[in-house]
């Protein structure tokens, strides 16, 4: 399982989150690597919850941007009709 010379952080990146999370939810993985394996998988974990939050916001930030664009771009549309019917009135 482990490769000479490797950290268990290396090994559970080179066999990837899916196959670490399954090694360890069937009881295959050899004892010794069960608590790191564990605590690697809840870091890793931490890590994609604060890219989605991160994500989110940005999601959130980018809607409220194009709201406020669609805002201005209606209050344009207003004064541009506005001003053509003041302006066919004042002829």
């Amino acid at each position: 399982m482990i490769e000479s010379g490797e950290t268990n952080e290396q090994m559970f990146e080179r066999l990837g989150l899916e196959k670490v999370r399954w090694l360890v939810s069937t009881g295959n993985m050899a004892s010794q690597f069960v608590v790191p394996a564990i605590e690697w998988l809840s870091q890793r974990d931490k890590e994609e919850r604060s890219d989605l939050e991160d994500n989110r916001e940005l999601q959130m930030r980018t809607a409220r941007s194009a709201k406020i664009a669609a805002q201005i771009a209606a209050i344009a549309a207003i004064i541009t009709l506005i001003w053509e019917i003041v302006s066919k009135i004042w002829k």
